[in-house]
């Protein structure tokens, strides 16, 4: 109902109409009116201002966001890799609940990009647990769990068990940024073309919708090595589309005043 009601902007083209179905395929899923109203202005190209979402605890507030998000990225989903939306989030335990999200929403869209030609949605986390690269000794200074020779990813679980997900030693060695279920039962992986785990790669191969916090960005703004993760310096065709922070309403008092400056 909702597609047909806005099918000028939601289903504009047979893409957005594919990722449109893909994304709200789950059995039994409706939308609030909240939802509806941030998907329709967010999936809009020509709107550049700020949208604030407010609705309950746990009503939905990632899907108004993540929904739009995920249809505007997937149009413009290519070859090249450039960051189209930063997610930033006050706590790093907010941050990691709502990058298993948006991992798996990403997840049900693609087939359909696959059918259209074009690559798996990326998404990736930087903030103070992301190894520079991939080495073993790396991992161990960012306080990366052990088991055994393999290390636990602290930001990701199993997107089918909800197991730790292991980076294996083998892959560490190859410099593979590939994880995998510490359940033998279990076949879940997650895999180079849907995740991005050092910040080397990070740089190298941008991910498409990049998570991190105030305190990152307020640092890493500066650094001529990572700043171009943020759209700084680039081109407009490579500037991010998007832009989330989430929890707004705690951004009050100094560090409300602090973060204010550091997006401006």
């Amino acid at each position: 109902d909702i597609l047909t009601e806005h099918q000028a902007l939601l289903g504009g083209t047979a893409l957005r109409r594919d990722l449109w179905h893909a994304l709200t395929a789950r059995p039994g899923m409706k939308l609030a009116g909240f939802q509806e109203r941030a998907a329709v202005r967010l999936s809009s190209a020509t709107n550049d201002g700020g949208t604030i979402v407010t609705a309950g605890t746990g009503s939905g507030k990632t899907i108004a966001f993540y929904l739009p998000a995920m249809i505007r990225i997937g149009e413009v989903i290519g070859s090249e890799h450039w960051v189209k939306a930063i997610a930033i989030y006050p706590r790093i335990e907010l941050l990691k609940d709502q990058f298993a999200e948006a991992f798996r929403m990403a997840r049900t869209i693609d087939q359909t990009l696959a059918r259209h030609g074009r690559r798996q949605l990326v998404i990736g986390a930087f903030f103070g647990m992301t190894p520079t690269r991939a080495t073993c000794q790396e991992l161990i200074e960012k306080k990366w769990e052990r088991r055994g020779e393999d290390f636990v990813c602290p930001w990701m679980r199993c997107p089918k068990c909800d197991s730790e997900l292991l980076w294996r030693a083998a892959d560490i060695g190859t410099g593979t940024e590939r994880l995998a279920c510490a359940q033998h039962v279990c076949d879940g992986q997650v895999g180079e073309g849907q995740i991005v785990l050092t910040r080397k790669r990070l740089q190298r191969d941008p991910p498409d919708i990049l998570f991190t916090t105030t305190e990152m960005l307020n640092q890493r703004l500066s650094d001529h090595w990572t700043r171009g993760l943020f759209g700084v310096g680039l081109p407009v065709a490579r500037k991010p589309l998007l832009a989330l922070l989430d929890e707004v309403h705690t951004y009050e008092g100094a560090t409300g005043a602090q973060a204010a400056l550091t997006l401006r």
